[in-house]
């Protein structure tokens, strides 16, 4: 099995150096080729990184069209027939993603694979989910059923723990793909800037093919988590439920899309009460933020990627 490793970089040099040693420390005996794409980073020290790998191929981009534009330029310059695409702030701690870049080549229904991803704490990141639906955001509205929620993962998980299963989508952090699939939904959708361009990919790949989207936990991986966007937390709510709201849009039924959206907006005047009502002090940026989703979600006017 030959696998092309894409990774997109904005500002991660110092994590792409470790996610390079892990890749030639775990992956023996897979022939793989790595690509870097840099998407227009001004910070310019992924130059040196190059210096000091000459077999890892480098693309440079002229400016930032976002997470899934730069991996599709790199998916069109890979030679392989399947795809991995790492987000720069991973590394692999074992060799466990030999076992499931084996098990994928033996399943010709399989269209996209995943590991378990783990913080470096140990703790499981959720990276296999449903897609965006009601019950999730009333959850979400309702703190009191959060602990449903945590104790179904959980029963999942001892049932699950050992054994693949379909999925609707799976993180972005760490995705393996069949070329072929990749061809026949036309790569990423490039109206997402960032977030929730994987659910969207896996949401036509589910639709318009009959590939399967499975979570393999054998496996393992290591992710930072945020490791760029969580210095600018705002701006990350705010391009989060942007790129939701942008999936919901093109995704659902007018019905489906209504219900959704104006559960989310309950959602956010709710946050907005509990802020005005709290004795703490207020930031008037998070309210700023909150009332911009309300806007957005309510008029559906999503800010799509302007490249």
């Amino acid at each position: 099995m030959s696998i092309s490793i894409i990774v997109v970089n904005y500002n991660s040099s110092k994590f792409i150096e470790k996610l390079i040693k892990s890749i030639r420390l775990y992956l023996v005996n897979v022939n793989y080729e790595i690509i870097i794409v840099d998407n227009c980073s001004p910070e310019r020290d992924i130059e040196v990184l190059e210096k000091n790998n000459f077999d890892i191929k480098f693309i440079y981009l002229d400016k930032n069209c976002g997470f899934g534009y730069a991996n599709n330029r790199g998916m069109e310059a890979a030679n392989f027939a399947f795809f991995l695409l790492l987000n720069p702030d991973t590394y692999l701690v074992d060799y466990s993603l030999i076992q499931m870049l084996k098990e994928f080549s033996k399943n010709s229904e399989w269209g996209i694979i995943g590991p378990t991803v783990r913080y470096e704490d140990g703790r499981i990141q959720e990276s296999a989910l449903k897609f965006p639906n009601i019950r999730y955001e009333v959850y979400s509205m309702f703190n009191v059923l959060s602990p449903i929620i945590r104790y179904s993962k959980l029963l999942r998980r001892k049932f699950f723990c050992n054994k693949e299963y379909e999925t609707d989508f799976l993180f972005g952090s760490c995705l393996l793909i069949k070329r072929e699939v990749n061809e026949l939904v036309g790569g990423f959708d490039e109206d997402y800037f960032l977030f929730a361009e994987e659910t969207d990919y896996c949401f036509k790949v589910k639709k318009e093919t009959q590939y399967k989207i499975i979570y393999f936990p054998k496996a393992r991986i290591n992710h930072v988590a945020g490791a760029v966007t969580k210095k600018l937390p705002l701006r990350r709510i705010l391009q989060g439920y942007n790129s939701k709201l942008i999936f919901i849009t093109k995704n659902y039924s007018r019905l489906y899309s209504f219900l959704i959206r104006y559960t989310i907006i309950l959602l956010f005047f709710r946050k907005i009460l509990f802020q005005e009502l709290s004795r703490s002090k207020k930031d008037l940026r998070i309210k700023e933020v909150y009332l911009k989703i309300i806007s957005i979600y309510k008029n559906q006017t999503p800010e799509l990627n302007e490249c």
